[in-house]
């Protein structure tokens, strides 16, 4: 079987770590595209970043997933940002109150329907 994935990220080096063969690619839309055009068997990739550039893409081919693991999300702050730790604790603190009441799931069932 084929794998592709994006070259340099985390996932490759746990499939180089496993010893699976990959063909490292330059970026997520390049990976889905080998995927769609049927130039490898499977992609190694986050899910809803797939999912995001398959609706960018405008394509409605239906893909298969398969969860290995999950990973939470993150977001960076540069340290060089005036009150950065203030910034992270704020996205923070918005996170747990929107999937605490619900509006975080809303907001990923308009981006990604049928989930």
């Amino acid at each position: 079987m084929s794998v592709a994935t994006v070259r340099g990220y985390t996932l490759q080096k746990e499939l180089v770590r496993s010893d699976i063969k990959n063909l490292g690619v330059l970026d997520n839309r390049q990976l889905l595209q080998l995927l769609l055009n049927k130039r490898v068997d499977a992609i190694y990739a986050y899910r809803d970043v797939i999912r995001y550039e398959q609706q960018k893409l405008e394509t409605s081919e239906k893909l298969s997933y398969f969860e290995i693991s999950s990973q939470p999300n993150y977001v960076c702050v540069s340290k060089a940002v005036e009150n950065s730790e203030a910034i992270v604790k704020d996205i923070n603190k918005g996170l747990r109150i929107i999937r605490g009441n619900g509006l975080y799931q809303q907001i990923r069932e308009k981006y990604f329907p049928n989930d």
